[in-house]
């Protein structure tokens, strides 16, 4: 599925945040409705013949059939944060400044992305869909399902997967997001350059941080707010570092900010925070908690939401054990060579008996996955791992994958007035650049040029240590294998005999058994891991029947014992040397 395209997004943009005075009724009304769209999502009218003024109450009278729902965290991301970046129309040359986050396509897919991962199941005005998983296979007769399944006549509505019905235009407002489905986890791999980091650090960990987790703006949630946890982790700390301080730069320049000196005002959005975002802080977390002068003694105050950091390393994989956090973020996870025993640790904190309530998301980068295997793994098993799962619409539709951003969706040049990329032209420019870069005399030019600006899923498992062969040039080879059907053609696929008569082995065909063409097993095939013998060509033979001697190569790859005890397969490839 491509990505989302969008006709008006001005219509979802405050132009420009008012200066109220903080004591006039204007500033009190202006920032409750900012605060519940922050909350609760923004219905906005996507019609490129309709205008909205996102500063002003929405009349949801207005004559369209062309309804779209902005997630909250988006709404914040592009209205309140701020990130670092070349503003639109700058000379090429220019340094980065602070802007306001772009809204492209891009967002508009992680964020709605997101609200899958986090149990989104419908809205409560829908009298006809529920994105509800329980209903995903249909009913079941005399089964009762949870009251958000049924309309107002008692009758059981018709299932959309969230995926689909999130990105669906509406007649009018279908009212306020429902929650009822189990948490989930998010993949994400992509190119340089999309904004995955600001996206995650600012849209994610500021907003949970500055809401408290709250999914209703109502008298409970402002009286009573949750105490929330996030836990920021990665390999390395310098990663997972740069994700937490564009959080605390973000808090710091939140818009609303009102006055000067003595008559100076903090943005309405403003958290006062204490702890710090060093690494290894569970001691001292990043937390909002102030002292406040109460009938003349000094009290703490706050919510108590609080920010961890945390190091994965080969020596602590449990740096999350102890913690409850309903978000963690790994960064750069292609550098974490232990990732299967830090996600289990991780699955643990998140889960409440059988109620997953967490989120966890995993962000890798095109020329940071280095330590690629067990990355590998989840990524190309997204559901046995808990993870959004996502039809290989690149390479490989009958496998499911984590979500991939391809680089053509991060070059803002092929982006229209309404943040929708031209595919055709941004990928024609990629494989442009890759043409120039296989004249190059040193192969690793195309192999880097692959792994940072990857336009297929494969490309992001590349490495760039060790590479003596010319990797482009094989996977260009793996393509035309791969595509070739006689390569998974039944009549290769067999066993080994040896003839009781006449001593020598023979070829039976056995097209019951299956062969092992991928790699890291899903979990359905690691029921069938023994693998099997596949034969493109047959020996070739004298009139006599003899071999030529010398003539095939073998390599084998073996295990130490006779029985692999991790997820290492045994190999053994011969080759016609003729």
């Amino acid at each position: 599925m491509s990505f989302i395209r969008i006709n008006n997004r001005n219509n979802f943009l405050v132009p420009e945040v008012p200066a109220y005075h903080p004591e006039s009724l204007d500033y009190l009304n202006y920032w409750k409705t900012q605060k519940r769209r922050c909350i609760e999502g923004f219905w906005s009218v996507d019609d490129s013949t309709v205008s909205i003024d996102a500063n002003l109450p929405l009349d949801s009278d207005v004559n369209s059939d062309k309804w779209r729902w902005m997630p909250g965290n988006l709404f914040f991301y592009v209205n309140f944060g701020t990130i670092m970046h070349k503003p639109e129309g700058s000379p090429k040359a220019a340094p980065k400044k602070e802007i306001r986050p772009y809204l492209r396509d891009v967002e508009w897919e992680f964020f709605y992305n997101l609200m899958e991962a986090r149990g989104f199941s419908g809205f409560s005005n829908d009298e006809d869909h529920t994105c509800h998983r329980d209903l995903e296979g249909g009913p079941e007769e005399g089964k009762r399902y949870h009251k958000s399944c049924y309309n107002s006549e008692g009758n059981l509505k018709t299932y959309i997967p969230a995926r689909e019905y999130l990105r669906k235009l509406f007649t009018s407002p279908a009212g306020v997001a429902l929650w009822e489905n189990q948490a989930q986890n998010l993949f994400m791999l992509g190119a340089r350059g999309f904004g995955k980091s600001f996206m995650v650090g600012v849209g994610v960990v500021l907003y949970e941080i500055l809401f408290d987790g709250a999914k209703y703006y109502t008298e409970e949630t402002i009286r009573d707010p949750y105490k929330v946890e996030v836990l920021v982790g990665a390999a390395l700390v310098s990663k997972s570092a740069e994700i937490l301080d564009k959080t605390n730069s973000a808090l710091e320049k939140l818009p609303g900010d009102w006055g000067e000196d003595d008559n100076f005002t903090r943005s309405p959005f403003y958290k006062n925070m204490s702890g710090t975002l060093k690494p290894n802080n569970a001691k001292n977390p990043w937390r909002h908690e102030y002292e406040s002068k109460v009938a003349g003694q000094w009290v703490k105050k706050g919510t108590k939401s609080n920010v961890k950091h945390v190091t994965f390393t080969i020596e602590n994989p449990e740096a999350a054990a102890g913690t409850r956090p309903g978000l963690i973020i790994v960064e750069e996870v292609g550098l974490c060579p232990n990732i299967l025993t830090v996600h289990g640790s991780n699955t643990a904190c998140q889960m409440e008996g059988t109620d997953k309530f967490g989120t966890s998301i995993y962000l890798g980068t095109g020329g940071n996955m280095e330590k690629i295997i067990e990355s590998q793994t989840i990524f190309y098993d997204p559901r046995g791992f808990d993870f959004l799962a996502f039809d290989n619409i690149y390479e490989d539709s009958k496998h499911e994958i984590g979500w991939f951003v391809p680089a053509y969706y991060a070059l803002n040049q092929f982006k229209d007035s309404n943040g929708n990329t031209n595919i055709e032209e941004a990928t024609q420019f990629l494989m442009d650049r890759r043409e120039q870069k296989k004249r190059s005399k040193d192969t690793s030019a195309l192999d880097l040029e692959m792994m940072n600006y990857p336009i297929f899923p494969s490309e992001m498992f590349l490495t760039k240590k060790g590479n003596i062969f010319p990797v482009a040039a094989l996977m260009d080879r793996l393509g035309e294998v791969e595509g070739d059907d006689k390569y998974a053609n039944a009549e290769f696929i067999g066993r080994l005999k040896v003839n009781g008569e006449t001593g020598k082995v023979e070829w039976v065909l056995d097209p019951k058994q299956r062969p092992i063409t991928k790699y890291p097993l899903t979990q359905e095939e690691e029921k069938h891991k023994e693998g099997c013998i596949v034969i493109y060509a047959h020996p070739f033979e004298f009139q006599d029947g003899e071999i030529p001697y010398g003539r095939y190569i073998a390599g084998c790859d073996p295990y130490d014992h006779d029985d692999s005890g991790t997820g290492s397969l045994g190999s053994t490839i011969v080759y016609d040397d003729d």
